[in-house]
């Protein structure tokens, strides 16, 4: 079963770095609402094909678990479709023409030396939560379920951050680009603000009603429990989260992606080690209190790197690089 939704899945990640790619073509003119839009007809799609090729509707045969993935890889598809349709028409900022379709090797170069620093703090990002998972696993399924809830509710209280920092990126490379530092100082400032508001106020409701959030999840006692103590913990830094987010996105939209992805590392690996030290003395709360530890250090030694000024050197002066 695993096979034969993966095989489907793999075949469709060609739309889906489509639509990632069109997707940062579109935003990087400043239009972040169009690719949303496109988003979110393609997770309808996905939501509205779903039921029909599991369970089976009219003339589409049930195909169960192939069936998700054939939504998910047909969902996928519309929205990449959305995208490069809005490009090829003329309508973003970024104009695609047939002459851009030549091979470049320096462009290509220079997009691999920014990009691969992000590409393998993604990948750090998995490696992290999968060492933290087998730690987790130590403790049964009913730690595991209420790990695995959490994580998906926490990517969902996210997503408004994420936002943020999408809007902050191509607002600071415009403005590096046109050498107005302070513009882009002054937009740091208020993002960190406003992420500062709204993960003090999402801190609060997980702290105070945990059980709310997992109940549609598991009727079970346990995995409620270990759930609200995972929440209430994990509040406590959730809002260094929220600003590691905005100024890892500062550091990506000058260039700095190597510098993003060190700092992307040791916020992983102080959490990992907190979460192996503590384990042995205070049981799974020990993993829960890594993130906590990770997230607030994490947050200091990227305030040390804006204070410094370091990361928008290369841009003073009319300097412009990549590194």
């Amino acid at each position: 079963m695993t096979t034969s939704y993966a095989n489907l899945i793999f075949i469709g990640f060609i739309f889906l770095f489509l639509g990632f790619l069109s997707q940062g073509i579109i935003q990087a003119g400043g239009d972040t609402v169009t690719p949303t839009r496109n988003l979110a007809i393609s997770v309808v799609a996905n939501i509205i094909l779903d039921p029909i090729f599991i369970f089976g509707f009219g003339p589409v045969p049930a195909m169960g678990l192939v069936g998700a993935g054939w939504a998910t890889v047909i969902g996928r598809s519309i929205g990449a479709f959305l995208n490069i349709f809005h490009l090829l028409a003329g309508r973003a900022v970024v104009k695609i023409q047939p002459k851009c379709f030549r091979l470049d090797l320096s462009i290509m170069r220079r997009i691999f030396l920014i990009g691969w620093p992000s590409s393998l703090s993604h990948s750090i990002n998995s490696i992290g939560m999968i060492l933290l998972m087998s730690i987790v696993g130590v403790f049964g399924t009913a730690a595991l379920a209420a790990f695995g809830v959490g994580i998906r509710l926490e990517s969902l209280a996210i997503m408004p951050i994420v936002g943020m920092s999408s809007a902050v990126i191509p607002f600071i490379g415009q403005n590096l680009g046109a050498g107005k530092t302070d513009r882009v100082n002054k937009s740091v400032s208020l993002a960190s603000y406003s992420v500062l508001l709204f993960m003090l106020l999402i801190a609060a409701f997980w702290s105070f009603v945990p059980e709310v959030l997992y109940s549609p999840f598991s009727s079970d006692p346990e995995v409620l429990a270990i759930g609200a103590n995972y929440f209430r913990i994990i509040a406590v830094g959730y809002v260094f989260l929220g600003l590691d987010f905005i100024l890892g996105g500062a550091l990506q939209a000058a260039g700095r992606t190597t510098l993003q992805m060190f700092m992307n590392l040791f916020r992983w690996a102080v959490t990992v080690i907190a979460a192996y030290a503590l384990v042995s003395s205070i049981g799974l709360n020990g993993v829960w209190w890594g993130f906590p530890i990770g997230n607030f250090l994490g947050f200091l030694l990227l305030v040390l790197v804006f204070k410094s000024g370091f990361w928008l050197r290369k841009w003073e002066g009319g300097k412009h690089g990549t590194s």
